[in-house]
């Protein structure tokens, strides 16, 4: 399973952003994101919020029963 920060920075590389404009959005510094990044903690609620803010949602699919 990918980790937040991973699946995070993935979807800035789609959308040709920056981390430096994330914090901008986010209304936080480039250092407090980075250190989110860096020891990949983000809450849930953050995650949805930053891949809400970027365009993107999140889908639960039921794993298939083979």
């Amino acid at each position: 399973m990918e980790k937040s920060g991973t699946i995070i920075k993935k979807c800035l590389l789609e959308k040709n952003m920056s981390q430096i404009e994330l914090a901008d959005l986010l209304n936080k510094t480039p250092q407090s994101l980075n250190n989110k990044f860096y020891k990949d903690n983000f809450s849930y609620n953050d995650f949805v919020s930053i891949l809400d803010l970027l365009g993107y949602e999140i889908k639960i699919i039921k794993k298939s029963e083979n």
